[in-house]
């Protein structure tokens, strides 16, 4: 066997994982057929959804004015509406998914920084190439929140990275 088919054997083995991440807002139409696209060409062993929510720290006010049992069922409140937030923002994902053949996985992560969990997200799956999507903000937004994707870029410089808006 020559160095080529060793190397095609090797491929055959390896896995391929393509992480889409789901969090702020839902994916344009556009989006969904540029991601399609990559699925169909790329030809992935196994898709990861990952759903992200953003939590915010709570402000001492709050705690110092209600009740902690009136915290906590507040903060559960917040945390549900963002959770079903999350699921609309995947929803369209997860249809599209459902529908080729790679087998998908979807998974949650909680945390303050979006961008971090991306890339925990990509570490502990071993995902090979990454699709996030780039929300809408403002020059405003960007200076104060800095660029998820560009801190993900930044990071993960290694793996395959596509933007989509």
């Amino acid at each position: 066997m020559d160095k080529a088919d060793e190397r095609k054997e090797e491929e055959k083995t390896v896995t391929k994982t393509l992480l889409i991440a789901s969090y702020r807002e839902k994916y344009t139409d556009e989006s969904l057929l540029k991601m399609k696209d990559i699925i169909e060409k790329e030809r992935p062993d196994r898709i990861v959804i990952l759903k992200i929510i953003k939590r915010e720290p709570t402000p001492e006010v709050v705690e110092a004015k209600i009740g902690r049992e009136e915290m906590q069922d507040f903060l559960d409140s917040v945390l549900e509406e963002k959770k079903e937030k999350a699921d609309e923002y995947a929803s369209k994902l997860i249809e599209m998914t459902d529908e080729m053949n790679p087998p998908t996985e979807v998974h949650l992560r909680k945390g303050k920084d979006v961008a971090e969990e991306v890339i925990k997200g990509v570490r502990e799956t071993g995902a090979d190439h990454v699709v996030i999507h780039t929300p809408e903000k403002g020059p405003l937004g960007k200076l104060l929140e800095g660029s998820t994707g560009e801190e993900i870029k930044r990071d993960l410089g290694e793996k395959k990275i596509a933007l989509l808006s």
